[in-house]
């Protein structure tokens, strides 16, 4: 079970102690404080990597996402960044750390100058500081902010590790520490092959678990976690009465390509009569979140306003790409739906915004178009020809544009 800020809603969450009963539970700073989980865990594992930073959580958020767990006997923490074992934090008095901010301006101020003196760089750039002209900052509202603020980073930011394990003492947590620093030798070569086998092991078992679900005999299967994925990937492939059931149970990823592209095949009054659909078992498990549906209307959006058909890219011939631009800005927030990851919804505005603002010719909204429709699985592949032309520099202009089943 996951646990984060898009996966799971909040009675999941309050209803931990029952929820989490017999899972493995992996939870991002979503849960930090508010709840107590009484299950009784031999080990908890936290891993944790801006530890410092300013981003990321305070070492007091730290310390409580480690506590949630009232029952645990044994919490291993693993910091990322091992250059905790070169910073400290140390307290400073607010007056000595003005003096030293100081200090560090004027020798920011004299480096920069010599970088540029010509143009006076850091006196334009620092100018609504309000520092005077031997580089004294004046004392405003806006400076004692700034005193503040990084005042504060110098005690809490460097080496939040430090003040998580005076916390977790103060607790009563029984601390002991395991290095892992340039000694520890890892056998990549024997990694990978632990690895092969791993997966080797892996798709075997789910080869021979994919026969028993097609032939409707499970009472045997061990693994009752993999047998519970591929019985609800057989519920979802007969609903859309797949052939060779066997082969696609075993490839979540061709899984997901064979669903999205029946539904994206649809005609408009053909989807609009599934989306219409009375068929509720269908609804719960294909419809999931109403995902599938957002995006394929969003197909439809695109394909009118470029004046094409299901996957017939290579008619596109606009005349004038600036509205094209304008119509997908507007339409950013919908567009992102087409994203899958870990990338928050700012970082997929600026993704797709920054796509959007480089298609200059109907080559770029060619691919744009493509991307959008492999979106739903590999569904569109290019053919690309090197055409000679002076002026574009030899550049390989994209040719056409297939389906690739």
């Amino acid at each position: 079970m996951i646990i984060n800020k898009d996966s799971t809603d909040l009675d999941t969450i309050t209803a931990c102690n029952e929820k989490f009963l017999n899972k493995c539970v992996i939870v991002s700073p979503k849960i930090i404080y508010g709840i107590d989980i009484q299950i009784c865990y031999q080990n908890i594992y936290c891993i944790y990597k801006n530890t410092n930073k300013l981003n990321g959580m305070s070492s007091i958020e730290y310390h409580q996402q480690i506590n949630r767990c009232r029952n645990a006997t044994n919490s291993h923490v693993l910091f990322l960044n091992q250059s905790r074992y070169k910073l400290s934090n140390h307290y400073i008095p607010f007056d000595s750390f003005r003096e030293i901010e100081n200090n560090r301006y004027i020798e920011y101020k004299n480096e920069m100058n010599n970088i540029d003196a010509k143009y006076n760089l850091v006196d334009e750039l620092c100018s609504s500081m309000d520092f005077s002209g031997n580089a004294k900052i004046q004392e405003n509202l806006f400076t004692l902010i700034h005193y503040l603020k990084t005042w504060y980073d110098e005690i809490f930011a460097k080496n939040k590790v430090e003040l998580i394990e005076m916390l977790a003492r103060e607790a009563g947590y029984s601390i002991s520490y395991k290095n892992l620093n340039d000694s520890h030798t890892f056998d990549n070569t024997d990694f990978k092959t632990r690895l092969n086998d791993f997966n080797n092991d892996r798709k075997t078992e789910l080869t021979d678990i994919a026969k028993c679900v097609v032939n409707e005999n499970v009472g045997d299967v061990k693994n009752k976690i993999l047998l519970e994925q591929l019985l609800l990937r057989s519920k979802i492939l007969k609903i859309n009465k797949c052939d060779n059931l066997e082969a696609l149970l075993i490839d979540e990823k061709k899984i997901n390509t064979f669903i999205n592209k029946k539904y994206l095949d649809l005609s408009f009054d053909e989807f609009n009569r599934f989306r219409s659909s009375t068929d509720k078992q269908e609804l719960s498990i294909v419809h999931k979140d109403n995902k599938l549906i957002n995006k394929i209307d969003l197909i439809f959006w695109l394909e009118n306003l470029l004046k094409i058909k299901r996957y017939d890219i290579n008619s596109i011939n606009i005349s004038d790409v600036e509205p094209v631009k304008k119509a997908l800005i507007e339409k950013l927030d919908s567009l992102i739906l087409l994203s899958d990851g870990i990338k928050s919804k700012s970082g997929l505005n600026k993704l797709y915004q920054t796509k959007i603002n480089k298609i200059e010719t109907n080559d770029n909204i060619k691919s744009f178009i493509a991307d959008c429709y492999n979106s739903f699985g590999d569904i569109i592949k290019t053919q690309n020809k090197q055409i000679r032309k002076k002026e574009t520099n030899n550049r390989p202009y994209i040719k056409n544009f297939v389906l690739t089943q």
